[in-house]
């Protein structure tokens, strides 16, 4: 083997953390990609058929993701940041 081929603890650690932060930022994008579909989807449910049930269901959906949303950005900070 040669010098190149040996990694200290710490090479494997500092790895496997920046692995948890980009997929951790991978999530918050995710999420927030989410709620942005869901606020599509009930702009087109509005002009295509504005039933009041269906409506009301995606305005839950949407204020689930955004909380999961933020949620997951608080996280990210506070472990990140």
């Amino acid at each position: 083997m040669t010098d190149g081929d040996h990694r200290g603890p710490d090479d494997v650690t500092g790895k496997a953390r920046h692995s948890g932060r980009e997929q951790a930022r991978e999530a918050v994008t995710k999420a927030e990609e989410v709620v942005e579909l869901l606020e599509h989807a009930r702009e087109l449910m509005t002009e295509e058929n504005p039933a009041q049930s269906a409506i009301e269901h995606l305005h839950v959906a949407i204020r689930e993701a955004r909380s999961h949303a933020a949620m997951l950005e608080s996280w990210y900070r506070r472990t990140y940041d």
